[in-house]
């Protein structure tokens, strides 16, 4: 019976705890959700502009990355267009994930100042801005940018700092990577198995086109469920083949 009276003691004591906690954490959360109201609330016109300028600039990047091989600066060993050699000298040359992760965020550093344009539009503020950083992760359904782009805002004698945005793309770029790297290693191992390429497509829900001129080959992958600027989302790599 003392046992039992124990028993009960702790387990009211431990309701009463979770209760604690859990009016700690929301009273928490409140206080950072309206402290981060009043702070948008001067900053808000600038900081949807970031994001605005941010996403234009992931959806070109996604583009451009596209008609390369994924690759900012062009590779060396890419075709006469520009596009990577994925399949070179019998051998593998497909970027990971991670890799095109990089490559996106490279876009993104270089590229969304020149959307920004110096915030010269915000005539009421004066806007002064640091270099930015971006990491990519390349997630199955989704891209997900996470931007810091310092910049220090000031308006009517009010200085507020801001610097960290996010951009989610819903995108497979994740399954066209994987894609293509199966079909390069499929065509190490047997050249010339159109019909292997084809089963690797369906089973990803792809499209492939492969064009070739002579030792050269372009292979574009095309999802359906990818859409970048009302168009499915398609992505280039090429290959060459030794001469016989």
């Amino acid at each position: 019976k003392q046992k039992r009276s124990q028993i009960t003691i702790f387990i009211i004591l431990a309701v009463i705890i979770i209760g604690i906690l859990v009016v700690f954490f929301f009273f928490q959360q409140n206080q950072n959700k309206n402290a981060q109201t009043t702070v948008q609330k001067e900053i808000q016109p600038v900081y949807d502009y970031v994001q605005e300028c941010a996403s234009h600039t992931a959806y070109d990047g996604l583009v451009y990355l596209a008609n390369t091989g994924g690759y900012f600066v062009r590779q060396d060993s890419s075709n006469a267009d520009g596009v990577a050699y994925y399949y070179l000298d019998n051998k593998n040359f497909v970027p990971t994930k991670q890799q095109l992760g990089k490559e996106i965020s490279l876009y993104m550093n270089n590229l969304l100042p020149f959307c920004t344009a110096g915030f010269s539009l915000f005539t009421d503020y004066t806007i002064e801005e640091d270099e930015i950083t971006s990491q990519t992760t390349i997630l199955e359904d989704k891209i997900i940018i996470k931007i810091n782009y310092p910049l220090q805002i000031t308006k009517a004698d009010q200085t507020t700092q801001l610097e960290n945005f996010q951009i989610e793309i819903p995108n497979r770029l994740a399954t066209l990577q994987s894609v293509a790297d199966q079909i390069t290693n499929n065509i190490i191992e047997r050249p010339v198995c159109i019909t292997c390429i084809q089963q690797i497509a369906d089973n990803h829900d792809v499209y492939v086109n492969m064009m070739q001129n002579e030792n050269d080959f372009l292979i574009t992958i095309t999802d359906p469920h990818s859409q970048v600027y009302e168009q499915n989302y398609s992505f280039n790599f090429a290959g060459r083949y030794n001469a016989q």
